[in-house]
């Protein structure tokens, strides 16, 4: 089962019928704070002035003092932000239970609160460009044979883990097994919350140019896929044994054999 293009909506309160149904923004967080910049020399992360420098060491550094009644949080400076400073193209992020991740903050040195966030204004890029090749006029990766197989891999991260305020791009699911599908994103048996984001210019060679969930059910808010592609099916969206749930979905220009916006297998 294949889709094309155009907006995806349903709500998982209100039923099918989005009429009646408000979505609304991320909550104010509250719980332990972590902060990343990418312009920090590197710190403790207990503070915009001891930001951390490398996102995923927050995130780990977050997931050690979360639980399910009180989850940690991260917020992150506008930037870019890769999964390793090497070229191992194998190396992600990986979201964690009980963390939300959020983007879209102004530079630390303004000290923002979480009311000054906006993505829009401030984006915050997590990219597949790892080895730095350069950026065309739309700002797209002019060479993607390199990049980072999978940008985000989660493997287990429940319901509670959240991504928010980000775009995601420059992933290329071009190398075998599960590095095949899921340039941005590849799930498995993982069920994350993702909010506010954008996914463009992402490939694979087989399913799934942007996301792949594979036994998953992550919730999709107020996301927009554009310019992805895939090899076989779903351009945006690869779904196998999956029940992925989307709020204000919107799918632009992306492409594959079957399903340039999504592709379900034994899925819903």
């Amino acid at each position: 089962l294949g889709f094309d293009g155009g907006s995806l909506s349903c709500n998982v309160s209100c039923g099918f019928d989005t009429s009646t149904c408000t979505v609304d923004p991320a909550p104010e967080p509250t719980g332990n704070i972590f902060y990343v910049d990418s312009a920090s020399p590197g710190g403790s992360g207990t503070s915009w002035a001891l930001a951390y420098n490398n996102l995923q060491v927050a995130v780990d550094a977050a997931a050690a003092t979360a639980t399910v009644e009180n989850p940690a949080q991260v917020w992150v400076s506008s930037g870019v932000y890769k999964p390793t400073t090497a070229v191992d193209r194998a190396i992600s992020f990986q979201l964690k239970a009980n963390v939300e991740v959020y983007g879209g903050f102004p530079l630390a040195q303004f000290t923002p609160t979480f009311a000054s966030r906006n993505p829009t204004a401030n984006p915050t890029i997590l990219s597949g460009n790892i080895d730095a090749t350069a950026l065309d006029a739309a700002g797209a990766d002019t060479d993607i044979a390199s990049n980072s197989y999978h940008v985000i891999y989660n493997n287990g991260a429940t319901a509670a883990g959240t991504l928010d305020g980000f775009t995601i791009t420059g992933g290329n699911a071009n190398g075998a097994g599960h590095e095949q599908d899921g340039g941005a994103i590849f799930n498995s048996t993982s069920n994350p919350t993702l909010r506010n984001l954008v996914f463009k210019s992402n490939a694979a060679i087989k399913r799934g140019g942007a996301v792949h969930n594979n036994s998953s059910n992550p919730i999709f808010i107020n996301v927009t896929f554009k310019g992805n592609s895939a090899g076989v099916g779903g351009g945006a969206v690869a779904n196998y044994q999956s029940h992925p749930f989307l709020i204000n979905v919107t799918c632009t220009n992306n492409t594959a054999t079957a399903g340039g916006c999504m592709n379900n297998n034994q899925s819903n």
